[in-house]
This record gives C-alpha cells, structure tokens and sequence, in this order.
C-alpha cells in the first residue's frame, strides 16, 4: 500500500511561525513562473530561496501578490507604480532588496 507522505518544514520560531506543506510551497513555485523574464528573475529565486524562511504573513502576502496581474507586478516592480496595498509595497520592496544584495554578493 502507498501512503503520501507530506513533508512538513517550520518556518521560524517566531510568533507567527506555522509547517508550510510542501505542495503548498510548490504550487506557489509555480505562480512565480510568470512567463514574463523581467518577473520571472525576481520572483523565481526568491521563491526558492527566501520563502521558506518567511513568516506566515509574509508568506501570504506573497502568494497574494501572485494573483495580481503582470502588468501590474512589472509596472510595480520596476517602481513606476506602487500598489495601493501597503503589503504589496512592503513586499516589493523587500524582494528588490534581496535581489540587489543577491547580485552584489555573486
């Protein structure tokens, strides 16, 4: 007999720490592939880089901002516009952050 088995990760000690499952985590893998290269270089790796390490709100967030349009995540990420959810702006920023010292610690 099979039996799935699910791999449960603990995010952080925090407060707000809870098991992300894995498939969760992969599904939100694969919203992070836009099809779009300029979103699809900055979503991509911090998805399998920093997401786990997130807390559950931030992990959220970022789900959320997933659902969002890709003309709107590009205007947003390339600063042209800001979302008017304070979230979305905190998570923006905080993904363009990582990336910017990702790229000057290679």
């Amino acid at each position: 007999m099979n039996v799935l088995r699910i791999n449960y990760n603990l995010i952080s000690t925090g407060r707000n720490s809870f098991p992300m499952k894995d498939v969760d985590y992969r599904k939100i893998g694969w919203r992070a592939r836009r099809g779009m290269w300029e979103l699809d270089l900055l979503l991509v790796p911090y998805c399998k880089e920093v997401l786990m390490s997130l807390p559950r709100s931030a992990q959220e967030t970022f789900s959320r901002l997933l659902e969002e349009e890709d003309a709107d995540l590009l205007s947003w990420f390339s600063r042209e516009s800001s979302p008017d959810d304070e979230d979305f702006e905190a998570m923006i920023v905080a993904i363009l952050d990582w990336k910017r010292k990702s790229v000057h610690q290679a």
